[in-house]
């Protein structure tokens, strides 16, 4: 849909915005604010609580039990919230919430302009550079410089109830592909577990496993422990090999690259383990979270892993989604040991001891067959879902920064919504 655009335009003095309706003028947000401070130093320990909302650096809000909290502090309804670390954020707070001191509060001089505000200064922040090299940081100093425009107050605020309209609308969008995605995801994994301990054969004569949480199983599906098909090894010393990584959301053997800030790889790998293709690796904290795989290739893998060798050659891809299988994942927390709150460990004789069902190796290779074209054409339509996600994000983005700098005139728009209606 194509919008109208003013009569007019000017050269900006902002570098982000092109130019402005000829009506308008650019300001720096110092001269919309009353007031200012930063919030209390928080420390983690008090998040995840139920009294207090709190805003942090991160884009969502979270409760806290943090309670002396000054009351001169507290957000109002005249307030925004400037994060100071990390992606620069502006919130909208809910009145009478907390908020720590690497968040930055400003007060407006005029509260009815707060909707335009937050939006024309998250499109300006969007080209703010901070300082620091993990982390960027921001200072107040760099919010209140920020360049913004300035539309009369009924065009600002005609631009921000214009927003929410249009924005609802690509986010319900958004809201259907994501719920499509999670459908998706759902499927994929019941169809992996029903053909990994059920096959391929929807009138093959089935029994009872014997195993509550396993249920049945084909009746010509053998018997056995796992502790028959692998065997836990350690081998250490082989630094010169890639590093591999088991990633809890697809269960694979992936490289874990050492640039990669979020999985910083030590300098010394003496300690690392030898991990042969075929070997079965676990991570013995995540297990219970999917964090498991077979691995299709040779490499090391971290300590924290346990690393078992196949003893019997079984195909590697039908054990890969046996053991990632909704009946087996449900099974590993229950045979962890909790080694502090909200932490568990398996067990590598626990692990082995558990029981599986298998078919004989062709049934095995044409199970693994089916499951891989399965997982092909899932993956596929969860690719165009998310393409369809980021598509949305870009328009409502382009949008919004159209909007606030006056590329589009909202002028009447509402008044022509409402005779369509």
């Amino acid at each position: 849909m194509s919008f109208p655009r003013y009569p007019s335009y000017k050269d900006s003095t902002a570098e982000w915005i092109a130019c402005l309706p000829s009506h308008w003028d650019v300001t720096r947000l110092k001269r919309r604010v009353a007031s200012t401070n930063a919030g209390e130093v928080i420390d983690k320990s008090y998040w995840g609580g139920e009294d207090e909302l709190l805003y942090t650096c991160a884009i969502e809000p979270m409760w806290s039990d943090f309670h002396d909290f000054p009351d001169w502090k507290r957000t109002t309804t005249h307030d925004l919230l400037l994060t100071r670390n990390g992606t620069p954020y502006i919130h909208k707070p809910v009145e009478k919430s907390i908020y720590t001191n690497v968040v930055q509060r400003i007060t407006l001089a005029n509260p009815l302009e707060r909707d335009f505000l937050a939006l024309a200064a998250q499109s300006a922040a969007n080209n703010l550079q901070g300082y620091g090299v993990s982390i960027e940081s921001l200072n107040y100093g760099m919010w209140s410089e920020l360049l913004i425009p300035e539309p009369p107050l009924e065009e600002a605020l005609l631009i921000a109830s214009f927003i929410d309209r249009e924005t609802a609308k690509i986010d319900a969008l958004i809201a259907e592909q994501q719920r499509l995605i999670e459908l998706l995801q759902e499927k994929r994994q019941a169809v992996i577990s029903h053909a990994a301990t059920k096959g391929l054969n929807p009138n093959a004569p089935m029994k009872d496993s014997g195993v509550e949480w396993l249920g049945e199983v084909p009746e010509h599906w053998e018997d056995t422990k796992l502790k028959r098909l692998f065997r836990l090894r350690k081998a250490q010393g082989y630094p010169h090999l890639e590093v591999l990584s088991v990633y809890r959301d697809y269960g694979v053997i992936a490289k874990n690259s050492r640039s990669d800030n979020f999985n910083k790889t030590p300098e010394d790998l003496s300690k690392y383990q030898l991990v042969e293709s075929g070997d079965l690796v676990i991570n013995k904290m995540k297990c219970w979270q999917g964090s498991l795989g077979i691995s299709p290739k040779r490499g090391i893998t971290s300590p924290d892993y346990l690393v078992f060798s196949p003893v019997h050659q079984e195909n590697g891809e039908f054990l890969h989604s046996l053991a990632r299988s909704r009946a087996y994942s449900s099974i590993y927390l229950a045979i962890s040991n909790g080694i502090r709150p909200n932490q568990w460990r398996v067990e590598s004789d626990r692990f082995l001891a558990l029981s599986v069902f298998l078919p004989r190796s062709e049934e095995q290779i044409r199970i693994a067959e089916h499951i891989k074209s399965q997982v092909k054409e899932f993956n596929s339509l969860t690719e165009m879902a998310d393409l369809q996600v980021s598509l949305l994000q870009e328009r409502r983005s382009a949008l919004i920064s159209a909007a606030v700098t006056g590329q589009i005139d909202v002028r009447g728009l509402a008044e022509a919504e409402e005779e369509v209606a």
